[in-house]
């Protein structure tokens, strides 16, 4: 947790694998929500596939930001 032009933000890096059941989706995403749901933050950078729907905050892709980054 952290902030980034007066905005709260969270990073949420974990292991991943290609090969995630839908119900493991399902239970990555009940965790993450768990572990934000004291902090309210504005915006939640995530690596990888999730199925985190934004409740009062946005989400992005680690991913892309970090090529974005890379590239210029």
């Amino acid at each position: 947790l952290g902030e980034k032009n007066d905005k709260d933000i969270a990073i949420v890096w974990r292991e991943f694998f290609d090969n995630l059941s839908e119900e493991d989706l399902k239970k990555d995403r009940d965790f993450i929500v768990k572990e934000l749901e004291s902090w309210f933050p504005d915006v939640v950078y995530v690596n990888s596939r999730c199925i985190l729907t934004p409740k009062g905050f946005e989400v992005k892709y680690i991913d892309s930001e970090f090529k974005k980054l890379m590239e210029g």
